[in-house]
């Protein structure tokens, strides 16, 4: 007698470190998005969203626009979300990156799903999307998930990472030194 056992790969997946959470959306709207420069996220905009009524009929929308923050206030609604009703469940991000020229996309989908257009981008959106509220990091994985998201920004940017002897007067110039421990 020969059984097979089959099994959805998600059963077996290891559990995520993240929630992600679209419903900041409604409440910070284009401030969720917004960008202080940090990794180098020159802007980030709000391209899709789906939302799903949980009724017996599952009636989804889908919102699309270059910008739907951007759009809806150029209509004069101000007041009005652009966002669909019900519950949020897919939502596409364009990334615009300090080096890169072409903007690059990302996709996310609650509870843990993230695709990137290029996945070099995984430390920076991930880390921006941390600060910004759409990834809620469950407490066990958070101080790993911390220093790794500062150990990747170090190889990202090895001089940002390198500490200032504040009683060095030659702190500002172009030379990087490592200062004894």
């Amino acid at each position: 007698m020969n059984l097979k056992l089959e099994s959805a790969a998600e059963e077996f997946s290891p559990p995520s470190p993240y929630d992600i959470n679209l419903e900041i959306f409604r409440t910070h709207r284009q401030d969720a998005l917004a960008s202080d420069g940090t990794d180098h996220i020159r802007k980030a905009r709000l391209t899709e969203i789906e939302g799903v009524d949980d009724t017996e009929h599952n009636h989804s929308t889908i919102v699309k626009a270059d910008d739907i923050f951007a759009c809806a206030k150029e209509d004069g609604n101000d007041l009005a979300s652009p966002l669909p009703d019900g519950r949020l469940i897919h939502a596409t991000l364009v990334f615009e990156f300090d080096d890169s020229l072409a903007p690059h996309r990302v996709e996310v989908s609650p509870p843990h799903t993230i695709k990137y257009q290029d996945q070099a981008d995984a430390p920076r959106v991930l880390s921006f999307l941390a600060r910004q509220g759409l990834l809620l990091l469950r407490q066990a994985h958070r101080l790993a998930i911390i220093a790794a998201l500062a150990l990747l920004e170090c190889l990202h940017d090895p001089f940002a990472c390198l500490p200032i002897d504040p009683a060095d007067d030659r702190q500002h110039t172009t030379q990087p030194r490592l200062l004894p421990l």
